[in-house]
């Protein structure tokens, strides 16, 4: 058996039924393709964004080592002019040391060493003098003990 006669008209709804079909791909193709350009889109601007937001902080950090680096070089020059302050001071203070200080603790040593050797001479005398009233007190016992003939 042979396959039966298609009419024109079977065909054609065939045909149409075809070309309905096409027409309902390329819809759906349409829309998936809109909806994919739509999540790129979404894609893009949420990496521009990423990028403006780095873009932002790069400069902040970049502004913050430029301040950084002004600071610093502040602090540096601060620095050479506390030494140099310094420097002065120190060199101001040695020639105090050497012409006021030094002098008057040498005479200081030597006026100590005077008060010792005066209190040495004093401490030698008083203990004499000490002795001397002791012999001479016996000696005036003694005396007395002989006039008055006490044993």
């Amino acid at each position: 058996m042979s396959p039966p006669p298609q009419s024109t008209a079977y065909l054609l709804g065939q045909l149409i039924e075809g070309v309905a079909g096409l027409r309902r791909d390329i819809t759906e193709l349409r829309e998936d393709f809109d909806e994919e350009k739509g999540h790129d889109r979404d894609a893009r601007r949420d990496m521009h964004r990423k990028i403006d937001e780095l873009t932002d902080r790069v400069g902040k950090v970049e502004g913050k080592i430029e301040i950084a680096g002004q600071v610093t070089a502040q602090t540096r020059d601060r620095i050479d002019d506390v030494s140099a302050d310094v420097t002065e001071r120190l060199d101001g203070f040695d020639k105090t040391l050497t012409v006021d200080v030094t002098p008057t603790v040498e005479e200081f040593k030597r006026m100590k060493m005077i008060g010792m050797s005066v209190v040495g001479v004093v401490a030698l005398g008083g203990t004499a003098f000490g002795a001397s009233l002791i012999w001479w007190g016996e000696q005036v016992v003694a005396t007395i003990r002989s006039l008055l003939r006490i044993p």
